[in-house]
């Protein structure tokens, strides 16, 4: 696009050199210099000005919108404070009572009220339900003071929220802020997520004497005597490999060679592997028994007994493997008969008494044998561990002396 713009007076002499060397009746290059025609002129002028009208239009739509919108916003807050300002009510006063006479109050009682019931300290006259009888105005003021608006709880409800309270606040006598939830007696999501959780505290306590106990926790480690097999129960033995000391570590309370005793669970389900051991009984060389009750462990410390796992898979899946071989196998004898091996006889004997009975006995056959349960085998010697799971108190047989 071109604009109109002024020449100077360099290219206005360009040109005129340019004209004047052409020949008259012979084509010429045109100049590029040349400057626009009045046509050309009138266009730049029209394409200026719409653009400038375009921009003020969209100018104008915008500036008016966003002005319309902070009117229709002070708008909607004058109506907001409207009814704010209209909702406001006066305060409530009550009216003076009417004064009585002063002929009227000095009169004497007897005169004024009849004694034909019950007198008030105050000197009105009581009604048949016990309450004082009201004047005319004391009844009007009376009937504007209290709300015509009732409520009614449900008194169940109430009932057990209060006993719920009671409840919690029995269980934590300290006094522990927020033990009952804000949801009261009622047991929806709301209540529940509101409950906080009641934490009892925890009291210090110190050993009795650290030099004759083993405390809970303790790992003791051990030697299989006999080879284990979990296909059945059965009591375990193993040997100390090792002396136990006491907490302390100054007192030997169990020496190595001590027995351990204990019971051998029977079989593992299909994702266990590892064979669970409870160590009931300790025996040590010098007659010493106590009552472990205590889980074995593996010589890491992990809870069972690791070893060769035996997943019996021929005993689950062999009759069934070999039943669905026979019928496969006694089907294919039954097509290459019936071809006598060329291929051309098209006759076919179906045996479905037969194909079903031996689909029959493959289901049966394996809803007999697919719950076998693996089996840990553990060879005799192994190492394995037993994690104490109580305090053992040694005070009752052993004693400490001073060396003369």
């Amino acid at each position: 696009m071109k604009f109109f713009f002024r020449k100077s007076n360099q290219a206005r002499e360009q040109n005129s050199l340019e004209e004047g060397a052409h020949i008259d009746g012979e084509r010429a290059a045109p100049s590029v210099n040349k400057g626009l025609g009045m046509q050309t002129k009138i266009t730049n002028f029209l394409i200026f000005a719409a653009v400038i009208v375009l921009a003020v239009v969209m100018l104008w739509k915008y500036y008016a919108n966003v002005i319309e919108q902070r009117r229709a916003a002070q708008q909607a807050a004058q109506k907001d404070t409207k009814v704010q300002q209209q909702t406001i009510l006066p305060p409530l006063v009550p009216p003076n009572l009417p004064e009585t006479n002063a002929t009227q109050a000095s009169a004497p009682a007897a005169n004024t009220t009849p004694q034909t019931g019950n007198v008030a300290p105050n000197g009105k006259q009581l009604g048949p339900d016990g309450k004082p009888i009201l004047t005319p105005a004391e009844e009007r003021l009376q009937r504007r003071l209290t709300s015509s608006v009732k409520f009614k709880l449900d008194e169940p409800d109430r009932q057990s929220g209060k006993a719920d309270a009671d409840t919690a606040i029995a269980a934590d006598p300290g006094g522990s802020p927020g033990s009952v939830g804000l949801g009261g007696g009622s047991d929806d999501p709301l209540a529940r997520s509101l409950r906080a959780t009641y934490t009892p505290g925890a009291v210090a306590t110190i050993l009795p004497d650290r030099d004759f106990l083993i405390t809970k926790g303790a790992v003791i480690p051990c030697s299989v005597d006999p080879a284990l097999d979990s296909s059945l129960p059965g009591i375990v033995t193993c040997t100390g490999s090792s002396d136990v000391w006491s907490t302390n570590h100054k007192v030997k309370l169990m020496e190595a060679g001590t027995k351990y005793v204990g019971e051998a669970k029977q079989g593992l389900s299909k994702s266990q592997r590892r064979m669970a051991i409870l160590w009931t009984r300790a025996e040590t060389p010098n007659g010493v028994i106590i009552d472990l009750n205590s889980a074995a462990s593996d010589e890491l410390g992990r809870p069972g007994v690791n070893g060769e796992i035996d997943n019996h898979f021929w005993d689950r899946f062999g009759a069934a493997i070999m039943l669905s071989l026979l019928n496969d196998a006694s089907a294919f004898m039954i097509a290459r008969e019936q071809n006598n091996g060329t291929g051309s006889n098209n006759t076919t004997i179906a045996f479905p008494n037969t194909v079903n009975g031996t689909q029959n006995m493959v289901g049966d056959v394996l809803k007999q044998t697919i719950d076998i349960p693996p089996t840990v085998k553990k060879n005799q010697g192994a190492n394995i561990s037993i994690y104490v799971a109580r305090d053992l108190d040694f005070r009752s047989v052993y004693d400490l002396k001073v060396k003369p």
